[in-house]
């Protein structure tokens, strides 16, 4: 058995694979499918429910056999399909446009992305197009399982307001790294469910910072020299500081982007009206990225690691441009010694300057996230503001 090809017929022909099971559904149920291929059965009615999509008569159209076209054009795994269909299901009947034309451009967008950028496009897709039309919001929902599991433990689900599920969010993760900080030997996970606990079983919580605004600013027509410091065409010098107290109220924190002199838009300094703050690199690379700096990581920059691209035992500095947010997965992962490559390290992109990874391999090209969220970042709203492809 070639296992190698198997897999590749699962990673690059998904239309096959759900029409595959859609006809053989027509004649033999899913349980007995289940059964026979050894699938997990909710996995497998979300496959069939594909198939159906796809294939059934009832939602025959020539946008939907242009976008099956485009699936295997594009040579999309069946995993792909599935996520995609998923966020489909729930694009609003008065959406300004149908669900099969969006099926052809997320299938065209999804040439070479990975799963978990596929799954992401087309969620942000659908909410925007949601939005748009006022489709109103799913209702907030949460379960407790009744029984425990094998370890004796009970789980807790809840879907919320993207907006209430951030602040939840905030908190708890504030108050885990205080935990942490006070128990170094709590690995994370451990010190969040702490946190959710404390924060509603007792009253005596610590205290967790209001959240606050961060605003970008452009550095419109002057450029970054280093320290602070921005040059005007006719060569004065304007501290940021200046230029961010001049143009701020009290509104919180703001970040001053400019080009440096190489042409690459980054961060110049952290500003805020009343008093600076006591973890400026930190905040600044969590606008800059918002997102870990690995392309198919969707944790939060502000729950991640400071990452040195250069390792501090080999010289590495604790400047900006050598520090990177990362999730500590990948922090560990990160090959911090260049002469031993083996799952890759994080750079700068060379023209935008954002963080990606390089894999080990000298002929693979570096790639910097493209999911929703990394795409409202500081760095790529710069990158765009000052005309630079990202």
């Amino acid at each position: 058995m070639n296992i190698e090809g198997a897999f590749s017929v699962y990673s690059t022909s998904g239309i096959q694979i759900a029409r595959f099971l859609f006809e053989l559904n027509q004649t033999t149920s899913r349980e007995d499918i289940a059964a026979r291929f050894g699938f997990h059965p909710q996995w497998l009615g979300s496959i069939l429910k594909l198939g159906r999509d796809l294939f059934g008569e009832k939602r025959a159209s020539k946008q939907r056999q242009e976008a099956i076209a485009v699936a295997e054009e594009n040579c999309l795994g069946i995993e792909i399909l599935r996520v995609t269909n998923a966020a489909l299901s729930k694009l609003s009947k008065e959406a300004s446009i149908s669900r099969e034309a969006l099926r052809k451009r997320l299938y065209q967008w999804a040439q070479g992305k990975t799963v978990l950028e596929a799954k992401a496009e087309a969620a942000a897709q659908v909410v925007a197009l949601n939005n748009e039309c006022g489709k109103p919001p799913q209702v907030p929902a949460a379960r407790i399982s009744r029984n425990t599991d094998a370890d004796g433990m009970r789980h807790l689900h809840a879907s919320l307001h993207d907006d209430d599920a951030s602040a939840i969010s905030e908190k708890l993760n504030s108050l885990a790294r205080h935990l942490r900080r006070r128990n170094p030997d709590l690995t994370y996970s451990h010190a969040l469910v702490l946190a959710l606990k404390q924060s509603i079983l007792r009253h005596d919580a610590a205290e967790i910072p209001r959240r606050e605004g961060l605003i970008l600013l452009p550095a419109d027509g002057l450029t970054h020299i280093g320290d602070g410091m921005l040059a005007t065409t006719d060569g004065a010098l304007i501290p940021a500081k200046d230029l961010a107290e001049h143009l701020l109220a009290d509104l919180g924190y703001a970040v001053v982007y400019a080009l440096n002199k190489e042409g690459i838009p980054e961060p110049v300094d952290l500003f805020r009206t009343k008093r600076y703050a006591n973890t400026k690199q930190r905040i600044i690379l969590t606008a800059d990225q918002l997102t870990c700096a690995d392309p198919n990581c969707h944790r939060l920059a502000n729950n991640c690691e400071i990452h040195h691209l250069q390792a501090w035992q080999f010289g590495g500095e604790t400047n900006l441009k050598n520090l990177v947010a990362c999730c500590s997965t990948h922090n560990k992962l990160n090959d911090d010694n260049p002469l031993r490559p083996n799952n890759g390290h994080y750079i700068r992109m060379p023209r935008t300057g954002r963080a990606g990874l390089q894999p080990p391999s000298d002929d693979a090209q570096p790639r910097a996230s493209i999911l929703p969220l990394a795409r409202k970042s500081g760095r790529y709203w710069a990158c765009q503001h000052f005309g630079i492809a990202s």
